[in-house]
This record gives C-alpha cells, sequence and structure tokens, in this order.
C-alpha cells in the first residue's frame, strides 16, 4: 500500500508507477493524477484548494492555489485498505489494467498518432484553402 498525499501533481507519476505494479494507492483526489485515481482503482482522498504562502519557492505566483488533504480523511482511507485487503487488491488489479491498457507506451504512441494524423489534416485543410485564395486573387 501506498499513502501519497500531495498538495498539487503534474501528472501523478509516482502513483502511477505504483498503480502499474498493482500496489493499492491511497492519494489526494487532486491535479492530474484524478484522471486515473478513482474510487474504482484505488482510494482518492479528498482536499479542498487553499492559497499557496507568499513566497513560497515551488509557486512563486499571485493567486495560486493548491490542495489541503485532511489528515483524518488520509488516515481514514490507509486504515480502510488495511481492513479490507481483498476490496485494496480488487482496485489495485483494476488500475494495473487501466494503467496498462491506457497509458503503456503502446497506448500512448496511438494517441499521439491519432492526434497528429488531425493536427496533419488541419494543416493541409488550411495550406489548401490558402493556395486556392492565392490563386483566386491571382487569376
Amino acid at each position: 500500500m501506498r499513502g501519497l498525499p500531495h498538495r498539487a501533481e503534474g501528472f501523478g507519476y509516482i502513483l502511477a508507477y505504483a498503480m502499474i505494479l498493482g500496489t493499492p494507492v491511497v492519494a489526494t483526489d487532486y491535479s492530474g493524477s484524478s484522471d486515473f485515481l478513482l474510487p474504482s482503482t484505488g482510494y482518492p482522498v479528498r482536499a479542498r484548494e487553499v492559497p499557496v504562502p507568499r513566497g513560497h519557492g515551488i509557486l512563486p505566483m499571485e493567486n495560486a492555489v493548491w490542495a489541503d488533504v485532511s489528515v483524518e480523511a488520509m488516515a481514514k482511507a490507509l486504515t480502510e485498505v488495511a481492513e479490507n485487503p481483498d476490496n485494496a487488491a480488487s482496485r489495485a488489479k483494476i488500475a494495473a489494467d487501466m494503467m496498462a491498457s491506457r497509458y503503456s507506451m503502446a497506448a500512448q504512441t496511438l494517441r499521439y498518432r491519432a492526434r497528429l494524423e488531425i493536427l496533419h489534416g488541419l494543416s493541409s485543410n488550411e495550406g489548401q484553402r490558402a493556395t486556392k485564395a492565392r490563386s483566386r486573387r491571382v487569376s
């Protein structure tokens, strides 16, 4: 079991790695990890947004916010995992399967390829339209 509270994760690689390995994950339900840490794949712990303290080195910008997870809620989720290992194992299996199918190199490659083909089609169509517009102006 991995308990991983955080204030703001980009993607959440540590959570993802744990999930790939079939480890039950308890973590803050906030930021990038919310895309894949679901009640069916782990134990997302709700948090509230709070202002980042002024002058903080990680987010040194005006009006920045991050997560403030309840220690009690995190402890409750960790206790749930410890007291119900079969349920935790079931969620971990679902998480590992999901990570393999949606976030593997092969899955990412297919997503990137599809997006690049869309973008290429858009740029090709725009180029064709511009060429036609130029040729109409010349005639």
